[in-house]
């Protein structure tokens, strides 16, 4: 305002100030409504600004009246270290630290069971951990035998590491100087008392097992990175509904600094935004159905409803349904018009791809339900246990129950609350009844059955890496796959142990008695259909069955009293409140939460009209000129459903090609200087007049100072181009161009 720069917070006060100084109505408008929560003034200035931006003049009102550009700044999550102390701090990599300064490691955490600690590296032969951050993150991405994962002592404790079942190949149990992090054998000032572990397989690498909840393949760094930040904002772009314009004109331009970035960055957001639409598209389903219906059912329906609705001009339904589900880890594979002649599609791929369609759906609710923003963990749709069938298994189990003396120590509400939450660990460790789980059920139990390798009787099967976590199935013998079953039994002590004596401490608390009462519980629902059987050698393994999962659009949470840990169901009937926590090591219990009446982005999100699937290139010099020339074309007019809305370009894209009307921009990384920056951003709001623009920063000196001082580069110098003048080739196209102009 008047010359001067301001941020959000001072332009919207400044504003109002001039506006009530100028309108007697404005300045009568109250500041805040505490009725409706929300700020009267700021929403008129912001209804006032949307009325512009969709103003036009001149004679067919075809110009725009003002040029609105909004700017979005983001540093990507990345390099964040956590400050070695009992207290948990956090700080970026970057800051200078003295030497003698308390020092940071990488922060791991547990998708599962949401553990986390510090990652560190100790050496064989020294009593410390190393003090090079870049050597932990290569180390723990190489799964190197000296990573450790390391917590507070105070927390994890090794009775903790026998109750969940996790067996360290080596344990540190040290006070750790929090200036040099080097071992001592007892407390003084600046010394975190800390328990290390690390679990080594057969060829002498890490196996990153979580060491609080014995799970295999869940633990991660925190941070996120720009690929997937820049993912998530071109999702949200395109399927807005704000944006009324047709799905024909809805597209992003983004820009990379690099050829290799622009490569990556386009495959990146074309599989990672997979998820997003198939979980609206699963949620559209839902809605329409009306109703609770069992999981095998939605599955179906899922299939039969977008076979005719995924190409929205109805002139290519079922090539655009195959197109906008083909599985993402099939993408650079192949496509479905590898399966098709003539436009006819092979009845054998037809059957193929449906069984995968319900692998997603089943996926969604079990193997995949509490990992990252599915519709369960946003509030949008759950399922329920019948309340019929834990009825049936309670009146089956009280025989036995009485038999073992345990008549009047289990009770029926506190069994009804175990049981369903028993059925919540086996759902979403992914043990659900699915054919492509059939060979790796009845086989042997390997990897190589689970991926159907040189078995050509499934081929758009999921493929599992020997790193990647792998569906769980349950069982009442011994577990001797190593994890590959989620067992019950124990000459010892693991988590179902744990959960039965702390959900009926009355009860016989024998191994022997637990291990009977596992498999007497386990035989009355398959007994029931809750559960059906297969053998693989000598184990007998139990998945869920679909048709016994119910699904709604409806989510209850309930939220331990002690560590907040979440269950979620679509259950109105409380089976689950009093029920203990399911985290083997908290003693709270469940607590249903009061309806949440409030906003839920992507509960929001996965409940809009539009759900389109990205299809993006990248686009960059190394392209040959007539395929560079097609792929202009189409992303210009998207004539077809399939047509590409996402191009990830360098700065190729800058200036001088037509791409058609854009109201979104994209930098992947802060351009190098202010020309090419506004060469950019320029591309985006030519005819509407209202453009996005969203800025992403590395974690490197360029771009954090230009996101510390953006305005450098949105309103800095633009320097004349130029070019040397011993670069004579250069000059000699310049001076030949000059004489044809």
């Amino acid at each position: 305002i008047d010359g001067e720069r301001m941020d959000t917070e001072s332009l919207l006060a400044e504003l109002e100030a001039k506006l009530s100084d100028r309108n007697a109505e404005f300045k009568a408008v109250p500041q805040w409504d505490e009725k409706e929560q929300f700020a009267p003034k700021d929403a008129l200035i912001g209804s006032l600004l949307g009325l512009i931006s969709v103003a036009r003049i001149g004679d067919k009102k075809k110009a725009p009246f003002l040029f609105n550009q909004a700017q979005l700044w983001v540093r990507e999550f990345s390099q964040v270290q956590r400050v070695f102390s009992s207290e948990p701090k956090f700080a970026w990599r970057e800051e200078v630290e003295a030497e003698d300064a308390v020092k940071k490691l990488p922060p791991w955490f547990c998708r599962e069971c949401g553990a986390s600690g510090w990652l560190g590296v100790k050496h064989d032969n020294k009593d410390r951990f190393e003090k090079d951050v870049k050597d932990v993150y290569e180390k723990y991405f190489s799964n190197h035998k000296h990573i450790h994962f390391i917590n507070d002592a105070a927390w994890l404790t090794a009775d903790d590491l026998g109750a969940s079942g996790y067996v360290p190949t080596d344990t540190v149990l040290k006070y750790v100087y929090d200036r040099n992090l080097e071992f001592h054998d007892g407390p003084d000032e600046g010394r975190v008392h800390v328990l290390a572990v690390r679990k080594l397989n057969a060829a002498g690498f890490n196996d990153h097992v979580c060491p609080e909840c014995n799970t295999r393949n869940t633990v991660a760094i925190i941070g996120t990175r720009i690929a997937t930040l820049s993912s998530i904002a071109v999702s949200q772009s395109l399927a807005t509904d704000l944006d009324l314009r047709p799905e024909q004109q809805r597209k992003v331009l983004a820009f990379t600094n690099s050829v290799q970035d622009a490569a990556h960055h386009a495959g990146f957001v074309e599989a990672r935004n997979y998820n997003f639409t198939l979980r609206a598209s699963v949620q559209k389903v839902l809605n329409d159905l009306g109703r609770p219906v069992p999981l095998d059912e939605l599955g179906q329906a899922f299939i039969t409803y977008w076979k005719t609705h995924a190409d929205a001009s109805g002139k290519e339904a079922l090539a655009a349904y195959y197109h906008r589900f083909y599985p993402k880890d099939q993408l650079g594979k192949s496509t479905p018009e590898d399966y098709a002649n003539k436009g006819i599609y092979q009845p054998r791929f037809q059957t193929e791809f449906d069984l995968r369609m319900l692998w997603e759906v089943y996926a969604e609710f079990g193997y995949n339900a509490r990992i990252g923003r599915t519709l369960e963990k946003t509030g949008a749709s759950a399922v329920q246990f019948r309340t019929e069938d834990l009825a049936a298994v309670w009146q089956v189990m009280q025989e036995w129950l009485r038999a073992n003396e345990m008549e009047g120590r289990v009770e029926a509400a506190p069994f009804m609350a175990f049981l369903t939450l028993v059925l919540e660990r086996i759902r979403t460790r992914g043990a659900i009844t699915h054919p492509h789980l059939e060979k790796f059920r009845t086989g042997s139990l390997r990897l190589w059955d689970l991926n159907w390798q040189k078995d050509g009787r499934h081929f758009l099967n999921r493929r599992f890496g020997p790193t990647m976590r792998l569906p769980s199935l349950i069982t009442t013998q011994p577990d001797t796959r190593g994890g590959l079953v989620d067992s019950t039994h124990t000459s010892r002590i693991n988590w179902f142990h744990v959960y039965f004596k702390k959900s009926f401490p009355l009860a016989t608390h024998h191994t022997d008695a637990v291990n009977e009462f596992y498999a007497q519980l386990v035989k009355a629902l398959h007994k029931q259909g809750v559960l059906d059987q297969r053998q693989a050698g000598d184990i007998d393994n139990y998945a869920l069955h679909p048709s016994r999962i119910l699904t709604a659009n409806r989510v209850v949470r309930f939220t331990c009293s002690k560590c907040e840990h979440e269950v979620l169901t679509s259950a109105e009937d409380d089976h689950i409140s009093g029920g203990l926590c399911l985290a083997y090591r908290c003693t709270g219990a469940y607590v249903k939460k009061a309806k949440d009446e409030g906003l839920n982005y992507y509960r929001l999100v996965y409940n809009r009209e539009r759900s389109p699937r990205i299809y993006a290139a990248d686009h960059t010099g190394l392209l040959e000129r007539k395929k560079r020339e097609l792929l202009e074309t189409d992303f210009k007019t998207r004539p077809h459903f399939n047509s590409k809305n996402v191009l990830v370009a360098t700065s190729t894209l800058e200036m001088g090609i037509d791409i058609g009307s854009l109201n979104t921009a994209i930098n992947n990384s802060v351009p190098p200087l202010p020309g090419n920056f506004l060469q950019r951003v320029g591309r985006a709001g030519r005819t509407s007049g209202s453009a996005v623009i969203i800025n992403f920063s590395r974690g490197d000196a360029h771009d954090l100072f230009y996101f510390k001082e953006p305005m450098d580069m949105m309103a800095g110098d633009v320097t004349t181009p130029g070019c040397y003048l011993e670069a004579k080739e250069i000059l000699k196209r310049h001076f030949f161009a000059f004489t044809i102009d």
